[in-house]
């Protein structure tokens, strides 16, 4: 059918519930056959109703194949859309029965430690006096249910452009892939990264080391997958050294701190982390030049902040991150 006409079919229909149910459920998925499992629908039902959308829209919004299901550049632009409509329409629904609709955050892991606390005592104050006492200055959030998901930059990414999140608390390295131009990026607040060892490892003294000079001893680092690892080694690069080659590569943030606190190797970790850490065994190395400050960002569908519940989670999101600053 020609795009003229298609679209003039538009005009005369419009799409229903079912058909935005149906869009939402495959960009999540990116695949018919799995999308009709999760909702409970026979595969050509769902197929069917993935083509009457299209038609009356008057444009493919999925690339189809053996894999799967790509959304093109018109299927992003309208998932996004269908996005916020499923989520005004459960909020509706959440007033008539009341129930509290759900935000999904994702969360990299360094920022669990430093960042999520306060803004779960946000959304979870302690009592109903807090308020009242002035204590507590960020909107109220009881209007909504908090369900939070650890994950690197990469996944938690993936899950945003799926629509699998509402939110998600990331760092980029300047080798990450490009973000998406239907996906709003907010700086929350700079995290500055530490050399750190363990506070018995008497050899490297008090004093100020350089970075040349430290290279050469043995390190435990954050997988090269991280953007942690590749803002380091990127740095090393910058100032003409070579990137350490570790000994071993940690995957687990809590391994990575034992590990470090109970030998002679080096590490790096987030400066708020290695004072909060220091009892375990743990000291800062001062380096020359230092490492730099890493900005941890807010990424979200930014059309979905016509939604008044996740206009109201992203301001308790920018609140929390004012303590950073």
């Amino acid at each position: 059918m020609p795009a003229a006409t298609s679209r003039k079919t538009a005009k005369s229909k419009t799409l229903q519930r079912r058909h935005i149910a149906a869009l939402v459920a495959v960009g999540e998925s990116l695949s018919v056959h799995a999308a009709a499992r999760d909702i409970g629908m026979p595969q050509p039902a769902l197929s069917r109703l993935l083509s009457e959308a299209e038609q009356l829209l008057g444009a493919r919004l999925f690339d189809r194949s053996s894999h799967g299901c790509t959304p093109t550049a018109d299927g992003q632009m309208v998932l996004a859309q269908a996005r916020f409509v499923m989520r005004g329409l459960d909020e509706l629904g959440s007033i008539m029965s009341d129930t509290r609709p759900t935000v999904r955050l994702g969360c990299i892991p360094r920022a669990m430690y430093t960042f999520m606390p306060r803004l779960l005592n946000l959304v979870y104050p302690a009592g109903q006096n807090a308020e009242k006492s002035g204590r507590m200055t960020a909107p109220s959030s009881r209007s909504f249910e908090l369900n939070v998901v650890e994950g690197n930059s990469t996944q938690l990414m993936e899950g945003l452009r799926h629509g699998k999140l509402d939110f998600a608390i990331f760092r980029s390295a300047s080798s990450s892939p490009g973000i998406e131009p239907n996906i709003c990026v907010e700086r929350l607040y700079d995290d500055k990264i530490v050399i750190i060892c363990a506070t018995e490892n008497t050899g490297l003294g008090e004093k100020t080391v350089s970075l040349r000079e430290v290279s050469a001893r043995d390190w435990v680092l954050p997988d090269t997958n991280t953007t942690s690892r590749q803002t380091f080694d990127n740095f090393f690069r910058e100032h003409d050294l070579t990137p350490i080659k570790p000994i071993m590569e940690i995957r687990s943030f809590e391994a990575n701190l034992a590990l470090v606190a109970g030998t002679r190797f080096l590490s790096i970790a987030p400066e708020s982390i290695a004072r909060r850490y220091s009892k375990m065994g743990l000291r800062i190395l001062r380096a020359r030049p230092a490492l730099p400050s890493s900005p941890v960002m807010l990424a979200h569908h930014g059309s979905q902040l016509q939604s008044l519940t996740l206009k109201k989670f992203r301001d308790l999101l920018i609140h929390a991150a004012e303590s950073f600053k």
